[in-house]
């Protein structure tokens, strides 16, 4: 075993002591194996919200619900990066476990190792053929970085028209199927909830890693089987490599560190990916699919004339630990200043199933899957939104956006057709701590947002609606 820098965190539990496992993807799994080697202590279960998707394996694997109803000492959190550990501290607690249960040790400082190291697979027998002329590609991610990745995909199957290409998927498989509809060269997404790319990507003629907007990773390219069939793409793809290598940018490092070096050099996320002129990404432009059914569904809401306006944190369900999150009040004033000045507008909340509420608010498209939401979007008259998924997809529809932007990079993430709302001097540090969600100050509201007031959005938006609409 080389990959020591994700190691069970050995010194924080006593021997013999019983604990579940928090996260039964690849770094649980070998949380796992390390403890069924060692016998170091008992596993009692592994707790995932993705837990009816994992295969059997050595113990069971629960609902995070489920964990009132097992004994347990400690529950250890496998996770690589902090991201996520916000969210996973609320679930826990929720689940009435106290902070001293709770384990989680990050990435430790050793050098030399493998970040994708894995464990069990899942893969199935669709990903043992023969790949040797075809590409596979890992998408990791939120919403809007997969939409941005899909201009970097599209451009690298532009200089193979004709190559077949298989995508994996830490999240957002089902998105991501809906998203590549449109791309013939797709033939699967495959659901990655451990380490099915690791074992079969040097099975493909080429093979690479796209984490987020932050860099891209060549995992494979076998010159002797494509360098007559793909001629075109194989140098870029070696650039690629070799400008990736120079920068040495890995899970690990923090996402500024990638997004700024870009922006200081004049670039964005979409050509960001050029990587030194290996690629030729001159504009932002990402088809979304439009489907029959995407279309059936906006048309049964019997909406003419309205707006749509998303509250949500993404995966985080708690406001308060994401810093780009708008108070709730400030969106409900916007609505309500709206609807006095336009009545016969129809306002419409995108978002999560269990996303909260916002008052005033007429009608509510919550949980449906991306493709009706596109088409609610295609057909609003504006949308307003924190910088994320939902904006991607609006501005890549045509439709026009009111964007708060306070940590997000305007530079890096806007559209030239939006509304970018800054208020203040200090924005931009999205990415700058372990937890891209957290304010660099370590504001409870941060300052950024703060500033922007309902009166400063609506203004634009009435401008927007009595002239520019027209």
């Amino acid at each position: 075993m080389s990959d020591y820098r994700y190691l069970f965190p050995f010194e924080k539990i006593r021997p013999g002591a019983s604990v579940i496992i928090y996260g039964a993807g690849t770094l649980g799994q070998e949380y796992l194996k390390q403890l069924l080697i060692t016998g170091y202590c008992k596993v009692v279960a592994m707790a995932d919200r993705n837990y009816e998707k994992y295969p059997d394996m050595a113990v069971p694997v629960i609902s995070p619900d489920a964990i009132r109803d097992f004994g347990y000492d400690y529950i250890v959190i496998a996770i690589r990066v902090q991201i996520a550990a916000n969210e996973i501290f609320r679930i826990l607690h929720e689940q009435g476990v106290p902070d001293e249960k709770i384990i989680c040790v990050f990435e430790r400082d050793v050098e030399s190792i493998n970040v994708f190291a894995g464990t069990t697979s899942d893969t199935d027998d669709s990903t043992k053929q023969d790949h040797s002329s075809s590409m596979a590609i890992l998408i990791s991610g939120g919403l809007g970085d997969n939409i941005i990745q899909k201009r970097f995909v599209t451009e690298v199957i532009r200089f193979a028209p004709d190559i077949s290409v298989d995508i994996f998927s830490i999240r957002n498989a089902d998105y991501l199927r809906y998203l590549y509809s449109d791309v013939s060269n797709v033939k699967n997404v495959y659901e990655d909830l451990g380490s099915r790319y690791d074992s079969s990507c040097h099975d493909y003629g080429i093979a690479m890693a796209i984490e987020a907007c932050r860099y891209v990773r060549i995992d494979e390219i076998k010159e002797d089987v494509l360098s007559e069939k793909y001629a075109g793409l194989l140098p870029r793809l070696k650039k690629v490599r070799a400008e990736a290598e120079l920068e040495k940018i890995s899970i690990s490092t923090p996402v500024a560190v990638p997004n700024n070096i870009r922006r200081y050099r004049g670039l964005n996320a979409y050509n960001g990916f050029n990587y030194n002129d290996a690629f030729e990404i001159n504009d932002k432009v990402v088809n979304i699919p439009i489907t029959e059914r995407g279309e059936a569904f906006a048309a049964s809401l019997n909406l003419t004339d309205y707006y749509t306006v998303n509250f949500g944190t993404g995966e985080c369900a708690d406001p308060s630990k994401v810093a780009k999150m708008w108070r709730q009040e400030r969106f409900e004033k916007v609505v309500s200043m709206v609807k006095e000045s336009y009545p016969d507008m129809v306002a419409v909340q995108l978002g999560a199933r269990d996303a909260i509420r916002l008052s005033g608010v007429d009608e509510f498209v919550l949980g449906e899957p991306m493709e009706n939401v596109a088409s609610v979007l295609k057909g609003a008259a504006f949308h307003l939104d924190i910088e994320g998924g939902t904006v991607h997809m609006a501005s890549q529809i045509g439709t026009k956006c009111f964007v708060l932007f306070g940590p997000s990079v305007e530079e890096y993430y806007g559209y030239e057709g939006n509304e970018n709302i800054k208020a203040g001097k200090c924005h931009g540090c999205y990415g700058l701590l372990p937890d891209v969600n957290r304010c660099a100050r370590d504001m409870a509201e941060p300052e950024c947002m703060a500033l922007i007031t309902p009166e400063m959005v609506f203004e634009k938006i009435d401008l927007f609606l009595r002239n520019d609409r027209r």
